[in-house]
């Protein structure tokens, strides 16, 4: 059995739920053959109101639902199987829930190109209420015959040195139709492979049941009857791949590959972890922080070992190896000063990216480099950093509405897509003219005519990229209006009696 560190399953546990809770519920994996159709059953919470910065309730409405495949994030410019915004969905995918909680998806004439991960993502009117549900549901096409192979969910995560199970079930055919008679189907070979499609032919193979030089660390627990579970001993850093098992019978149209495989990842030999954040979206030109820890490195005596350690950051790197192109090395002069190490060598491995370039949409990994291979380490999963298109900003209100009336509240909320900004970095306008306010959040209390305008948000670093205008009318009060219009006859009448009394007095001199 894989051993798991119990930090990090905590991690993966809170990825399931929205940052407010949300959560989709998804059905258990499942396998159907090509050309059929299945039917995802699915539900979501999604949330009725969040408060603003300033305590206030904005009620929440569902303004667009995704679903996307073998995507993370599901969001962005994620090729997506259904979006509700849009009219060029593949007719194949058909929705058959609503903006409210039902998020059933149904799939007809089902392909080799479905075999994937499908999530549901849900778009609101406040992005803090928006999220994509995890971790997702895994699709699984047969062949035409039916034949499927269950592999246990991906990633598997265990530590260099343990020992790892994947339990493992196929279905076999019994028999096949050749011009009218069956021919009985005899299974002759099993092979497990690593890295490679189709696991045939020169293929390097894990486990062979044809072969005597299989490696030991590679012990298959199954059979030829429906049993693939394979055992790993051992592991080591190469281990991490993905595995795929393979039947081959006396009759090829039985012989067939299980193609989603099962994906290993490789955690430290000595229980070290590195606990990443959750993902991170940023906008281009932006800051973003990764707040990080990993497990110290010590010396046989348990005190912290400082000495001889090296600390490296790179992108999309599974192991993050000193022959891969890091962002950031402890032991490098030319670091780009963009990507700011804020950790240490003690427990601490922070990092901040500035000026965010496209580039920068990767996963980052960690390691820990020392003269003692036990000690030496890659943290495990890494951190998705999302980067989005400052031209991408838009300005969402609390209110469906833009005609208001004098004493009125409205709140307007400025993002880029899905990401949520950090507070420092935006900047307000009002018809062109920069407001002392800043913040994604800008609050607007007992309206008046004066706040009638244009209003746009941009990053302050990047203003040439503002968001279109949100056209806010305040509608003039019919008090108001009397109350000036009586202003006016007063100002008139005393306007007249002076003139009258300056007749007046102005004649009585003359008399005089």
């Amino acid at each position: 059995m894989a051993v798991w560190d119990r930090k990090i399953s905590c991690c993966f546990t809170l990825l399931l739920a929205g940052a407010l809770g949300q959560i989709v519920n998804y059905p258990d994996p499942f396998c159907s053959v090509i050309g059929s159709t299945v039917n995802i059953p699915c539900s979501f919470t999604p949330l009725k109101s969040v408060m603003d910065d300033n305590g206030k309730e904005v009620l929440i409405e569902v303004v667009r639902v995704i679903w996307c495949k073998n995507h993370e994030f599901c969001f962005g410019e994620t090729p997506c199987v259904y979006d509700s915004e849009s009219n060029n969905t593949d007719p194949r995918y058909r929705y058959l829930g609503d903006k409210k909680g039902d998020c059933t998806l149904q799939i007809s004439d089902l392909q080799e190109e479905d075999e994937a991960i499908f999530r549901f993502r849900v778009e609101t009117n406040d992005s803090r209420a928006s999220f994509t549900g995890q971790p997702g549901v895994r699709v699984r096409a047969a062949g035409a015959l039916g034949q499927c192979v269950n592999y246990p969910d991906s990633p598997v995560w265990a530590m260099k040195g343990s020992t790892v199970t994947f339990p493992c079930s196929f279905t076999p055919l019994k028999s096949v139709n050749n011009n009218g008679k069956e021919v009985l189907i005899e299974i002759n070979r099993v092979v497990w492979c690593k890295n490679h499609e189709t696991c045939f032919g020169e293929t390097l193979s894990v486990y062979d049941s044809e072969s005597n030089n299989t490696d030991p660390r590679y012990r298959y627990l199954g059979d030829k009857k429906g049993n693939c579970t394979l055992q790993i001993s051992d592991l080591q850093e190469e281990d991490g791949a993905t595995f795929r098992f393979r039947v081959e019978t006396n009759d090829s149209r039985a012989t067939f590959t299980g193609q989603s495989g099962v994906r290993l990842g490789v955690i430290g030999a000595l229980g070290q972890s590195v606990n990443y954040p959750d993902p991170v979206c940023g906008v281009i030109g932006s800051t973003v922080t990764l707040p990080c820890s990993f497990t110290p490195v010590v010396d046989d005596a348990g005190a912290p070992l400082i000495k001889g350690v090296r600390v490296v950051w790179c992108q999309n790197e599974e192991f993050c190896l000193l022959t891969a192109t890091s962002v950031y090395d402890s032991e490098s002069n030319n670091n780009n000063p963009r990507y700011r190490y804020l950790g240490d060598k003690k427990g601490s491995c922070t990092l901040q990216i500035s000026d965010l370039q496209e580039k920068d949409d990767a996963t980052f990994r960690f390691r820990v480099q020392t003269n003692d291979r036990k000690k030496t380490f890659t943290g495990q999963p890494g951190v998705r950093v999302t980067v989005e298109d400052g031209a991408q900003m838009k300005i969402r209100s609390s209110r469906d509405d833009r005609v208001f009336k004098k004493g009125e509240t409205v709140t307007l909320n400025c993002s880029a897509a899905s990401c949520t900004i950090h507070q420092l970095d935006v900047t307000w306008f009002k018809d062109g003219f920069t407001l002392c306010e800043s913040g994604p959040n800008l609050t607007l209390g007992y309206l008046t005519a004066k706040d009638s305008g244009n209003y746009t948000c941009g990053l302050k670093r990047n203003n040439h990229n503002l968001s279109a205008p949100y056209s806010l009318h305040v509608e003039a009060d019919e008090e108001g209006t009397i109350a000036f219009d009586t202003l006016l006859a007063v100002r008139l009448l005393l306007f007249t009696l002076h003139t009258v009394l300056v007749v007046i007095v102005t004649s009585i001199i003359i008399k005089r």
